[in-house]
């Protein structure tokens, strides 16, 4: 579980600074120049640490390894896009849905042992999370969401957890350092492909100064890599229900950062998750 506290805290940083790189550029572009620099880190830790580095692209699990990459990064573009159209509180909503579908893997597809604790600590998660979406719901215009960015969030949330539940099947066989390398360049690949035959590019967008993004590549690269070390112990629902801290996170490090204000209810909310998440370690 200390995997995958990490994992959550480096998302949530990651959050933050996305936020202040995103705020005027192109999120394609953004994706494309953070994973060069996460594909190089990763390559060369592959290369380091791997006495036989390209053995496993010969393996099957290889083959389930590309698949999963592809509805990560499906995934990726796909809330990539639904964000400049809806809310984060809207995202927050399919994340509860995403807990279901991993714990109906994890917990009846797969037998896995549920005991108290866990269930206890995944009550208050739930609670501190549903009483930040209501708080955030409450400042909120009532801005009605169309069917097209209801299927957009809902094709996101499927093709998040069908990967990670993929990434956990294999996790036993493939190495986390050869699963991130591999991911990662499938994602450059993917949006330099993306940018290339983009016809359209938003004039007014912002392109941060190249030295920015490989402090960006190692803050994801260190989530990616953790999150992956954590599912290894862990299972999918496990790390899906533990993710539910990171937006809560975020606006903790936002207060920090950016002095933004939190009011009671988000440091409530805040209190049960934290301490839910210390119950599940």
């Amino acid at each position: 579980m200390i995997w995958l506290i990490i994992s959550y805290l480096l998302y949530a940083i990651n959050n933050v600074v996305w936020k202040w790189l995103a705020a005027n550029g192109e999120p394609v572009y953004l994706i494309n120049r953070r994973s060069m620099f996460t594909s190089m880190l990763a390559f060369a830790a592959l290369l380091y640490t791997v006495p036989q580095p390209f053995d496993f692209l010969a393996l099957d699990e290889f083959r389930l390894l590309l698949l999963s990459c592809s509805l990560g990064v499906i995934g990726l573009l796909t809330m990539v896009t639904a964000l400049q159209q809806v809310s984060l509180r809207m995202l927050g909503y399919y994340s509860i849905l995403g807990i279901v579908v991993n714990g109906y893997y994890s917990y009846i597809l797969q037998n896995q042992k549920l005991n108290t604790g866990l269930i206890l600590a995944s009550l208050l998660i739930l609670g501190g999370f549903i009483l930040f979406q209501w708080d955030e719901t409450r400042k909120s215009t009532n801005k009605q969401q169309t069917l097209k960015q209801h299927l957009m969030m809902l094709l996101m949330t499927l093709c998040f957890s069908l990967s990670g539940i993929i990434a956990w099947n294999i996790i036993d066989t493939l190495r986390p350092i050869e699963m991130m390398a591999t991911q990662e360049i499938f994602v450059l690949l993917v949006s330099s492909s993306i940018l290339l035959l983009k016809k359209s590019k938003k004039k007014d967008a912002v392109k941060p100064a190249l030295y920015l993004f490989p402090i960006f590549a190692l803050i994801i690269g260190g989530a990616v890599f953790s999150g992956l070390m954590g599912l290894k112990i862990n299972n999918p629902y496990i790390a899906a229900i533990g993710g539910l801290a990171v937006p809560l996170l975020t606006v903790a490090f936002g207060a920090i950062f950016f002095r933004e204000k939190m009011n009671v209810r988000q440091v409530i909310a805040f209190v049960l998750v934290i301490s839910g998440e210390i119950l599940m370690i």
